[in-house]
């Protein structure tokens, strides 16, 4: 459990990304799509939110790319004037003194930068060089160990991270993996009422599926998520140490447990919406994962704690044990 008066909140400032990754679970990437950030008046409506919540909050700066966000650093700015320690989620694709700008914005409230490695998209020896001088000029003025560098484990791309791994090591950084943890949308479980027309109903069917419709899109949940764990299982065996601690308890499935999300885990989505968790916002809209709007101004966090209502779970939601 978090301690007392502390909470962890995804903000998603960007509904847009720079890369075009094939695995990517947000689908954020539209070479014909103006990119859309989180700007005047919500984002004024969010920070006024943000600044409002009760103790002391993490916010991860995340979605798309946030570091294409126009206004990162005034952001960055406003939320260490608050008291809230601050991260960011990137791809480390812009120039260095981005990354350097939002060190010295954030000060001592960074909290951390989580850095991810693609490889279909990034130069890997221009990557591993702005990671090894973003990490000497974090020793400098904060700490080394506020940046970790990642790289999703894909198993056919096996061998390709293992060599890559060699190379980062050999410039003093630990490549860490991360499991592949496909969200609501990406396992096809967005809409339960496309789904309908997905398992044979016509475009002009009811709203609502029938129970049977509704008990086959369970099935063809549960047989992509038991592939997932299947595979998760394998690379963390193929890569001993390689993954965080908490990497292997998200193989297993949170649903019925208590959990602190809506109430120290959160998530403000581009469009002010706030959810209880990841998997809520992507997800159906069940009892309790809705949360309010920031613009709207009637955001309440949950009163008291909700079992899980998912198999899966790629978030950091805080359950209780």
């Amino acid at each position: 459990m978090l301690p007392k008066n502390e909470g962890y909140l995804h903000w998603h400032i960007a509904d847009w990304c720079n890369y075009a990754c094939s695995y990517c679970c947000e689908n954020r990437f539209d070479k014909d799509k103006k990119p859309r950030f989180v700007k005047e008046p919500l984002l004024g409506a969010a920070l006024r939110f943000l600044k409002a919540l009760p103790g002391h909050w993490t916010v991860r700066l995340t979605s798309g790319e946030p570091s294409t966000h126009p206004e990162l650093l005034y952001i960055t700015r406003r939320l260490a004037e608050m008291g809230h320690d601050i991260s960011i989620i990137t791809n480390l694709s812009l120039p260095l003194e981005r990354y350097q700008r939002f060190v010295l914005e954030a000060g001592h409230r960074l909290d951390y930068l989580h850095i991810s490695f693609h490889l279909e998209e990034a130069d890997e020896r221009e990557f591993i060089a702005k990671c090894a001088a973003l990490k000497g000029f974090l020793a400098k003025r904060a700490a080394a160990d506020l940046m970790g560098v990642y790289c999703v484990a894909l198993p056919e791309y096996s061998e390709k991270i293992r060599s890559a791994m060699e190379r980062f090591k050999g410039k003093g950084i630990d490549l860490k993996l991360q499991l592949y943890m496909p969200n609501a949308r990406a396992l096809g479980m967005r809409s339960p009422r496309r789904s309908a027309v997905f398992l044979g109903a016509s475009r002009s069917a009811p709203e609502q599926p029938s129970r049977l419709q509704k008990a086959a899109w369970s099935l063809l949940k549960e047989s992509r998520w038991a592939a997932v764990r299947h595979e998760g299982r394998k690379m963390i065996e193929s890569f001993p140490g390689s993954f965080e601690p908490s990497a292997v308890p998200k193989l297993e499935s949170p649903k019925g447990k208590p959990c602190l999300a809506g109430i120290k885990w959160i998530v403000v989505d581009v469009g002010g919406d706030v959810w209880r968790c990841h998997n809520a916002y992507q997800g159906d809209h069940l009892p309790g994962v809705y949360l309010g709007n920031v613009l709207k101004g009637d955001v309440a966090l949950l009163p008291t704690v909700l079992p899980c209502s998912y198999d899966y779970c790629g978030c950091p939601g805080h359950p209780i044990d």
